[in-house]
């Protein structure tokens, strides 16, 4: 597989054949960081069931029209460039040919490339979990499948009056890699989903907390999760009905000049000063006599 990067905009661009030109539109873009989530979502056992429900020997696997079936099914599942980087990751072919009888996919082998790359999805999220600010990448590497960088080749293409550095791999170890350095280079963060628990990069504020996987009923983590937690959390709950009243009065008194910063701030501050008091007491009768009582003080 070939791709390119640009640093200004933190993307990948990815393409899914050698005739690729990093300047045509058949390409795919996927942001830094990106492929280590992917990465992460994805089950090597499920691979490995699969190759070994389509393989008639249960040996090896010709890369044949099954071969291309499986692929397709877990493209589907999960997109695209992973999957066919981990796919490509199994073959035993000689390096950079474009014969696909050269391509085959020896199943005891891949058993144990896929159980390395189970090991290595454990790793990375680990990384992830404590803030990607340490030094890992090197050892982890070796140890569960390759050295980083093994099987990446770099060439040069000219295109559109520009000079891009145009990487070439079939290792989903060195993409890993390259990924993973990408991240703690640009300071990408990545944090946990406070709802469903997957690894996610925050789009719009630093201090987000829920992802935007469709979690339930179509709903994303982020439309539900405030609310999934709001049902547990009194306090939570009390604050945000008092917040909607209170932020509702903001258009009901439109005459009076400056009445968001006058009345509705000065409120909201005191109200979170206040649900944090109340929290560490657990008092939940005394916040919502508080409430009560404060709801026309400012």
């Amino acid at each position: 597989m070939y791709f390119y990067a640009e640093p200004e905009k933190k993307t990948y661009f990815f393409y899914p054949s050698k005739t690729a030109n990093p300047y045509s539109f058949d390409k795919t873009t996927v942001p830094f960081g990106q492929i280590v989530l992917d990465f992460m979502e994805i089950d090597p056992t499920e691979i490995l069931d699969l190759l070994e429900k389509h393989s008639p020997d249960k040996q090896i696997m010709s890369v044949n029209q099954s071969y291309f079936q499986i692929r397709d099914i877990l493209i589907n599942r999960y997109g695209n460039v992973v999957v066919s980087l981990m796919l490509e990751s199994l073959w035993n072919k000689r390096p950079y040919t474009s014969s696909d009888n050269k391509h085959y996919i020896d199943l005891t082998r891949a058993k144990e490339k896929l159980c390395k790359m189970r090991l290595l999805r454990y790793e990375i999220a680990q990384f992830c979990a404590k803030g990607c600010n340490y030094n890992w990448l090197e050892d982890t590497f070796i140890n569960y499948l390759s050295p980083a960088f093994q099987d990446i080749h770099v060439q040069i293409s000219y295109g559109d009056g520009e000079l891009r550095q145009l990487y070439e791999s079939f290792d989903i170890a060195s993409v890993l890699s390259f990924d993973l350095m990408n991240i703690q280079y640009y300071h990408i963060q990545i944090k946990q989903c406070q709802n469903c628990w997957k690894f996610f990069i925050p789009k719009n504020r630093s201090d987000e907390i829920y992802c935007d996987r469709i979690y339930k009923n179509g709903k994303t983590c982020k439309q539900i999760g405030y609310f999934e937690k709001e049902k547990n959390d009194p306090f939570k709950k009390l604050f945000t009905s008092a917040r909607k009243t209170q932020y509702a009065r903001i258009g009901y008194n439109k005459h009076i000049e400056n009445y968001r910063d006058k009345h509705y701030k000065p409120w909201l501050k005191a109200a979170q000063e206040a649900k944090v008091k109340f929290e560490a007491n657990n008092d939940v009768d005394g916040f919502r006599k508080w409430i009560k009582d404060n709801k026309n003080a400012f």
